[in-house]
């Protein structure tokens, strides 16, 4: 039996007579899917041209160009299923829904294509674009893609997000799924499954038996899920994990570029975390004689972190792409481009050019504008108003186009914003108010996108949106007022918690723009010491000084809070600890005096020593031993004062170390000794 499948409005319910009635569908839609399924032989699937927008992204499908269907009166475009699309075409498909063909940018053009020229000759080409907000980034991303995939590459690349930007990992998550051919929207047990099946494919090195099963949980790391750890990776955490960690993500990609030339495409690094910036560069260095070209692109976003790529900026095969405003007959080339049919006065094309600036995303929406207002001209040559009002900026666009909706449009679009620059069409029906909101969103959704608002990025049974540009996301939130803000991100967490539990940074996110706050300091936490375990030390930082604001924020008007408690005691600990770890010295001596303050205001023997500790700690790295020495005997007492002899193993093993760096042998030996046996009393390995 053939398939045929078509999408529209119809009527489904019970007909026929009281005594006899029966469940069934009625309408055009189900008539003409009835005749496709005529078209072909069993285990054919034909589907129209709306079926195939909404489903293109997924399947391959072949146009079979437009045929006569009984009972229609013009031809239809008929299209058949032959198969269903990997990752590798949904990246394609996401850089090849660009239409209109690119105007200008011929000189970065012929530079990308000279990288990846030299990129598919066998040598890694590491290649930067940098651009403002609509100069054509992703328009020229789309043309680098279409090119790549005409020469047979092959292709991965993912999109940063500004919620994501303390996730370990985030930009590369999209990429790794891809590789291992994993679903994003399936549950995580699903994708577990298939992904335990494929690593279990893969042959181990010769002398590394289990090399991959092993390593499994550290993909899981990168991959945002969670298995058990095992007996290797257990008790890996901090630098080492993350050194093993990229030593495996290097080994995938390296049996990828073996196999075919590989495009690898970062968008919107600008909001990139640091372990995925950190990967980058060394990918770029370990991967450097293999057919890869590596593009990163993003905004001159200030202040933003690119240490991690600076030892690329003197790579050999490092190159830089600034995008500028186009030039004047550029500008003039698209706003004709735009027009199609249509003419417009010099004049008034000469207006739109100035308030353009040679910005192409300006150009195309106060062009659009343009055509809206004079949409009931039928003529080519239009004939403007006496006064033509044009929007000073792409804000004001995107507000006009806000003030077309009706009033439940604009509270669906800016739930959405709230949500984040892309979001599932579940999550936004799950936050939604409104009763019955999942009948309700597919004809907004349309709307939006009829509109220009948003788009839609994969379709059944993911249902992904994402705003057109992140402009357009920003406008639409700013316009939220805070309390509403804080309500929406609260019911967006909440419906999360559920639908995402695993999804600790979001979670962390959003709980913290919310009134619940203790959710909030749980999630941070949670997100804080996941990234302190996985090496993501600057995140780690971000997390828990977030934690710190909130505390101070709400200790000024709410009794109950105050930063004088164990709690905001411990998150200052761990963040001075991370001061330490990072070179960060003015700040770490700031937060070891104000831990100094609160132990004292707390009267708490235990924190005084674990403050003293970090103290010698401090002058242990900065070499100055004696004043270690000094301190770190306090510490000693003040643990037995606070009767934990533990915390004064600690004390002794810290002890130790400073005198055998001041040479100081023998003593040395005496105090780790006694760390040694505090440590084996109490079966803590730290004190060992």
């Amino acid at each position: 039996m053939a398939i045929g499948i078509t999408e529209g409005s119809l009527f489904a319910g019970p007909v026929g007579a009281p005594s006899r009635r029966e469940y069934t569908v009625i309408g055009d839609e189900v008539n003409l899917a009835a005749r496709l399924m005529q078209l072909g032989r069993a285990g054919t699937t034909f589907v129209t041209a709306r079926v195939k927008e909404r489903a293109g992204s997924h399947f391959i499908l072949e146009d079979l160009g437009k045929r006569l269907i009984k009972g229609k009166s013009q031809p239809v475009s008929i299209y058949q299923v032959t198969g269903e699309q990997g990752a590798q075409d949904e990246f394609v498909s996401r850089y090849l829904s660009y239409e209109d063909r690119l105007i200008g940018r011929k000189a970065e053009m012929a530079q990308i294509r000279e990288a990846a020229e030299q990129a598919r000759g066998g040598k890694l080409q590491l290649l930067f674009i940098e651009g403002e907000l609509g100069y054509g980034k992703s328009r020229l991303a789309a043309e680098m893609v279409r090119e790549w995939m005409m020469q047979a590459g092959v292709g991965f690349g993912s999109r940063c997000i500004s919620y994501s930007r303390k996730t370990p990992y985030q930009a590369w998550r999209e990429i790794l799924s891809a590789i291992f051919g994993l679903n994003p929207s399936l549950e995580p047990q699903r994708q577990l499954a298939r992904l335990a099946g494929r690593v279990a494919e893969l042959s181990d090195p010769p002398d590394q038996p289990n090399y991959w099963a092993d390593r499994l949980p550290l993909l899981t790391d990168a991959l945002g899920l969670e298995v058990p750890e095992n007996d290797f990776t257990r008790h890996i955490s901090g630098e080492l994990r993350r050194d093993n960690t990229f030593a495996l993500i290097e080994a995938i990609l390296r049996r990828q570029v073996e196999r075919y030339p590989l495009l690898i495409l970062l968008e919107d690094i600008h909001w990139a975390d640091e372990l995925s910036l950190a990967l980058t560069s060394y990918l770029a260095q370990k991967l450097i004689d293999r057919p890869l070209l590596l593009v990163l692109i993003y905004r001159p976003m200030l202040p933003v972190d690119f240490a991690p790529l600076k030892p690329l900026n003197d790579f050999l095969h490092t190159h830089f792409i600034q995008l500028t405003p186009l030039a004047p007959q550029e500008s003039r080339a698209l706003v004709t481009h735009l027009l199609g049919q249509k003419n417009l006065p010099v004049e008034a094309i000469d207006i739109l050019l100035s308030r353009g600036q040679g910005n192409p995303f300006f150009l195309q929406e106060i062009t659009g504008a343009v055509l809206n207002l004079l949409a009931n001209q039928e003529q080519h040559d239009l004939k403007l108003p006496d006064t033509l009002d044009l929007p000073d900026t792409v804000q004001d666009v995107i507000l006009a186009r806000v003030d077309r909706l009706s009033e439940a449009e604009k509270l669906t679009l800016k739930i959405a914003s709230v949500i984040g620059t892309s979001f599932q069409r579940v999550l936004l029906s799950q936050v939604h108010p409104v009763n019955g909101a999942e009948y309700l969103l597919p004809g907004q959704l349309e709307k939006l996108e009829s509109e220009k608002l948003v788009r839609l990025e994969a379709p059944a049974p993911k249902w992904e949106y994402v705003f057109r540009n992140v402009i357009t996301q920003e406008v639409v939130y700013e316009g939220l007022l805070l309390a509403q803000r804080r309500q929406l991100h609260g019911a967006v967490a909440a419906v999360l918690e559920t639908m995402m539990p695993d999804e600790i940074e979001r979670l962390a996110f959003h709980y913290s723009r919310s009134h619940n706050l203790k959710k909030a300091l749980s999630y941070l936490k949670l997100a804080g010491q996941k990234a302190q375990r996985e090496y993501a030390n600057r995140a780690a930082i971000d997390f828990y000084s977030e934690i710190l604001t909130l505390i101070t924020e709400r200790a000024a008007h709410e009794p109950t809070v105050s930063v004088i408690s164990p709690e905001y005691w411990d998150i200052l600990l761990e963040r001075a600890k991370l001061f330490n770890l990072i070179g960060r010295r003015e700040d770490e001596i700031e937060d070891l005096e104000t831990l100094g303050i609160i132990a004292e205001a707390l009267n708490d023997n235990y924190r005084r020593a674990l403050a003293a500790k970090q103290w010698a700690h401090l002058y242990e790295t900065i070499g100055n031993y004696s004043a270690g020495l000094e301190i770190i005997e306090r510490s000693v007492q003040l643990a037995y004062a606070a009767n934990n002899e533990l915390l004064a193993g600690v004390g002794y093993n810290e002890w130790g170390k400073l005198l055998y760096l001041r040479g100081e042998y023998a003593t040395a030996y005496q105090h780790l000794q006694q760390a040694l046996r505090i440590g084996q009393t109490y079966q803590d390995e730290n004190v060992q």
